[in-house]
């Protein structure tokens, strides 16, 4: 019986001793300073507009829809859970190589491009004047919390600016970035 309290009181001891320890290691961390540098970017991070409101061509006054990406379809047009239903969304105004032709390469790339921007990512979804094209995809501008995605797969080369009327608000910011 001795030994058994000898042994409860030694677990005890050390127990207390290590939460000790660990209380004096997070007094530690809490007493760090966060360079000020990182303290403003984050705060102006937070207080910018959203990247939707930087292009006149998007209406920042009119709804959006906000999905979640989960597959991408290829380098134009992506698959997405919206309200509990998949979509598949056909981005505006941009066109990428397909995978049954010659440019089977660029396809490739395109695809890779796409994910690397969107897969898993909440996206918010702009209409233009078309709701549908006729193979019943969403047609939308896509934004992330970032980037103008139709807009960046034209910039860096993946995509080029193709004009499918009536849908063309932002056609000339496409055709502009290539120059």
């Amino acid at each position: 019986m001795m030994n058994r309290r000898f042994r409860f009181l030694a677990l005890l001891f050390f127990l207390l001793l290590v939460s000790a320890c660990n209380l004096s290691r997070i007094q530690t961390l809490q007493s760090i300073q966060v360079p000020e540098k990182f303290v403003q970017s984050a705060t102006v991070t937070q207080t910018e507009n959203p990247i939707y409101m930087k292009f006149d061509c998007v209406n920042p006054k009119q709804s959006y829809q906000t999905a979640r990406v989960v597959k991408v379809i290829d380098g134009d047009s992506i698959l997405v859970k919206l309200d509990g239903d998949l979509y598949e969304v056909r981005y505006i105004g941009v066109n990428t190589p397909e995978y049954d032709s010659k440019e089977r390469s660029a396809a490739i790339r395109a695809t890779k491009a796409n994910e690397d921007l969107l897969f898993g990512r909440e996206v918010l979804l702009f209409k233009d004047i078309s709701n549908t094209d006729k193979f019943g995809r969403l047609l939308r501008y896509v934004f992330t919390d970032r980037e103008f995605v139709n807009l960046e797969l034209v910039r860096s080369g993946f995509a080029e600016s193709r004009a499918y009327p009536p849908d063309t608000a932002c056609q000339k910011l496409f055709a502009d970035s290539r120059n």
